[in-house]
């Protein structure tokens, strides 16, 4: 399953939290802390390569770097919530090398959470989703209340944890800003002072497939927010061209293989 790295979740003093309703979202990875509330139906997601399904009142929550991804099962609404790590510093200095269950399952215990979850969501409607409009502290004291509170209902366990150099997270940073350019091994070689083969070790390494594999991956996936963008007045050429492809066949042959793949 190819991935991408979800840079804009990793800036410091990142915090989402936001309804969606019968969302499909592409496979992905961040530093971030993620907890998901099923809040109506059925959403199904994949964490590391495994499958759950997740009923109303029923909470997921992914590790760092754990590669995820959700997919539409059928009238559903979920709200989300994704922080950077500099939020729960504290969290960590108190519950030093634990974190939550992958499943929190309890609807009753969950109930009183949706409270917490409700709360900041409206705070930060409040400010139409301008988070720069709200103190850092006070962003802060809303993620405390929800760990602290979590921690006092679900007892907290050890999970495996995913280690990504910064160095990787650097040269992924640098994709998803630069996929429109001509990138290649050499150059990004080059750019982060690695000679191509040992880059290439240790770009599969630590991604899990090569430098090629990836950036097609990015480039397609922003090729495809503009193809279904309902303002798009672009040909499939001028697409192509703009999100990096070197050629129609390279663009076609990516978009076949990431629409059979689903």
């Amino acid at each position: 399953m190819n991935s991408f790295y979800e840079t804009d979740a990793d800036h410091n003093d990142y915090m989402l939290i936001f309804p969606f309703t019968s969302l499909s979202v592409d496979a992905h990875f961040h530093k971030s802390l993620e907890f998901v509330y099923c809040l109506e139906g059925t959403t199904e997601v994949f964490i590391d390569g495994t499958r759950y399904l997740l009923n109303a009142d029923e909470i997921y929550t992914i590790p760092s770097y754990f590669i995820h991804y959700n997919k539409n099962v059928g009238p559903n609404k979920i709200l989300s919530f994704v922080f950077a790590h500099n939020y729960f510093h504290d969290f960590e200095k108190s519950y030093p090398g634990l974190t939550f269950p992958l499943l929190l399952l309890n609807h009753e215990k969950n109930r009183e959470i949706r409270v917490l979850l409700e709360d900041a969501f409206t705070l930060l409607s409040k400010n139409e989703y301008n988070y720069e409009n709200i103190p850092f502290l006070k962003r802060q004291a809303v993620i405390n209340e929800f760990l602290y509170n979590l921690a006092n209902i679900y007892s907290l366990t050890k999970h495996p944890t995913k280690k990504v150099t910064n160095v990787i997270l650097d040269v992924l940073t640098y994709i998803n800003i630069h996929y429109k350019e001509k990138l290649t091994v050499n150059t990004l070689a080059d750019t982060f002072g690695y000679s191509p083969q040992h880059f290439s070790e240790i770009f599969n390494k630590h991604v899990g497939y090569n430098f090629n594999t990836y950036i097609n991956n990015i480039r397609i996936k922003n090729a495809l927010l503009k193809l279904n963008d309902p303002n798009n007045k672009k040909s499939h050429t001028e697409i192509a061209f703009e999100c990096g492809f070197n050629s129609l066949a390279t663009f076609y042959r990516a978009l076949n293989k990431k629409l059979n793949k689903g």
